[in-house]
């Protein structure tokens, strides 16, 4: 009987459970529609494609790492003629930065000569800026072969920033496991940005096989040297449960520290946790000051969502006027989110007096640029549209009206 009971008990508790997970889904798919807000599909395997708040955000190293190279030296901000005086008498620091001067000025010939004299005093910045040159091919034939014997020749002589750069350009040219080498001995020689690209190869399983939990180990060293965009990446780890439970709270703790100190997409998701109060409190208008804050850096999908705080009078008073002016710029920027959204602004005539033609411009614009849900709604207006003529000229309704 104890065992039956026993039983039975257990069998309730995992249908509560069941029915728990049910229920706290449909809460958040019902919030999630409100702010029409794509649901999370992660996938135990593979993070390849995160969906954010209306807008796909790529965990790829080309999304959350500079197209190319970080380090180059920059000049020195010192009375130029004192620089060419240190230079003529053999000073390499001043050489690179007379070599730069030439290369803003785009006096091309004579900056590499100058970086060429610096190299030649085995200066390193002065060879990894003309890496850089050859690298990009801004202002000079693009050319790897030369950009990797300079940049090679600053690692060889221990320069953890020339290491860094030869393991971006392997990784840019698919080859994983030489960028794992060269940021694994930039990680050696204590550089934050290697240790935190080492996190990214095993974040990604490039060149390596994916390990959260070793992505995790590196963005710590990384974050404890004050390696902002290592911060954000913890931020991912916690909120996606990438090494083991969802933990909102330490995804709020690593997304503040990264949007205290800059990191846009921290700003972003930091807002994102603030209006669904995840890992603390629901703050909607903690929501509309992160919001604003990633919007001053551009961020397209910030704007989009502070503008449907604005039209549900979330975090402070209804404005359809301020709505309508944050759909516009995200609208201008290419969201068709926000111009789906616009649509819906003149066709309800929220803010605005109803205008059928502009509705129909910005339900049209958002279709062309592949938006599913404005096609579904110019389809639905083209029916009932169609239904209306259908049935609004009865026969015999004319003749009718004239014999009255």
């Amino acid at each position: 009987m104890d065992s039956n009971l026993s039983s039975l008990l257990t069998i309730l508790g995992f249908i509560f459970a069941i029915v728990g997970l049910v229920i706290s889904a449909i809460f958040y798919y019902k919030s999630a529609k409100q702010l029409n807000i794509a649901l999370l599909e992660i996938n135990e395997h593979t993070v390849e494609v995160i969906k954010e708040i209306q807008g796909n955000n790529h965990h790829d190293m080309e999304e959350i790492q500079p197209r190319k190279l970080i380090y180059r030296r920059e000049i020195n901000k010192q009375n130029i003629g004192s620089l060419f005086r240190r230079a003529y008498n053999g000073d390499p620091s001043a050489q690179c930065d007379i070599g730069l001067h030439y290369e803003l000025d785009k006096n091309i010939q004579k900056s590499i000569e100058w970086y060429q004299k610096a190299a030649g005093s085995g200066y390193t910045w002065a060879m990894i800026n003309l890496g850089v040159m050859y690298d990009f091919g801004e202002d000079i034939k693009k050319d790897n072969n030369k950009a990797r014997r300079w940049y090679q020749k600053a690692a060889n002589k221990g320069s953890a920033e020339a290491m860094v750069n030869l393991g971006t350009m392997y990784y840019f040219n698919k080859k994983y496991e030489k960028a794992m080498f060269w940021y694994n001995q930039s990680a050696e020689h204590c550089n934050a940005t290697g240790m935190r690209s080492v996190g990214l190869l095993y974040s990604l399983g490039r060149g390596v096989e994916r390990d959260y939990n070793m992505a995790k180990l590196w963005y710590m060293k990384a974050a404890a040297l004050g390696n902002v965009p290592a911060m954000y990446d913890l931020g991912n780890l916690y909120r996606l449960g990438l090494c083991g439970k969802q933990d909102h709270e330490g995804a709020r703790l690593w997304y503040r520290q990264a949007a205290v100190l800059g990191n846009v997409m921290a700003m972003y998701n930091l807002g994102n946790l603030y209006y669904f109060g995840l890992g603390g409190k629901q703050d909607h208008e903690g929501a509309r000051l992160w919001y604003r804050k990633a919007t001053e850096s551009g961020n397209v999908m910030a704007m989009y969502n502070l503008g449907n705080l604005y039209r549900l009078g979330l975090g402070g008073e209804k404005d359809y006027g301020e709505a309508r002016s944050w759909y516009m710029k995200a609208a201008d920027l290419g969201s068709v989110e926000a111009m789906v959204s616009m649509g819906n602004l003149f066709e309800v005539g929220l803010g605005v007096e109803r205008d059928e033609e502009r509705s129909l411009y910005w339900y049209n614009k958002a279709a062309d640029l592949g938006s599913v849900e404005a096609k579904n709604i110019l389809a639905g207006i083209k029916q009932r549209r169609t239904k209306y003529r259908s049935h609004r000229v009865v026969p015999g309704y004319q003749e009718f009206l004239e014999d009255v």
